[in-house]
């Protein structure tokens, strides 16, 4: 299931600066318990970079709470960042608005004075501290060449290596020494 004509992220977050402009209260609970409904039924969206102006990532929504959209993200799948994460509803687009930059410069213009930054700052793989990752650049890095974390992760394990090398050569240098002070002390 993937919305009705009343039940879009369009639709809701159009209804969103509405209710926020006429500060009508009702309004925004109504949004709310639409936007739950639509994570119920696991609805597919985009998580859009206006920077970029394009889908950052498909996303799945889970949940509503706290002025926060739950979601799954979907694709491209990047093992650096938690894939379960916390967004704005302002964030978001159904697939058909997320294919053309112009669309998404018009949901922009539109949301411009709600919105805090162009790009979302998303979590963490494993983090206690949820440090954030700026999802525009590390995306960009990542399309750019793929390769970055495997690099990244072999210097660290070859420095591991060495490491280890280091405190081997040491020990058996240690063990020597031993050893020869317990001839010449026996011997």
């Amino acid at each position: 299931m993937n919305g009705n004509g009343a039940n879009t992220i369009r639709v809701l977050r159009q209804q969103l600066v509405q209710a926020r402009i006429e500060h009508d209260l009702a309004k925004l609970v109504d949004v709310e318990n639409r936007l739950r409904e639509l994570a119920r039924g696991g609805y597919r969206c985009c998580l859009i970079d206006y920077e970029a102006c394009k889908p950052a990532y498909y996303v799945r929504l889970l949940g509503y709470e706290k002025a926060r959209v739950k979601v799954e993200l979907e694709y491209p799948i990047e093992p650096r960042i938690d894939h379960v994460q916390w967004l704005p509803l302002s964030h978001l687009a159904d697939y058909e608005e997320a294919h053309s930059g112009e669309k998404i410069r018009l949901i922009y213009t539109a949301l411009a004075p709600f919105i805090h930054h162009k790009t979302m700052k998303l979590e963490q793989t494993g983090q206690n501290g949820h440090l954030p990752l700026l999802l525009a650049s590390s995306l960009r890095e990542f399309q750019e060449n793929p390769t970055n974390g495997h690099k990244t992760a072999t210097k660290s394990r070859n420095w591991l290596y060495f490491g280890g090398f280091v405190l081997l050569v040491s020990l058996a240098f240690w063990a020597g020494m031993q050893i020869d002070r317990y001839y010449h002390l026996n011997g």
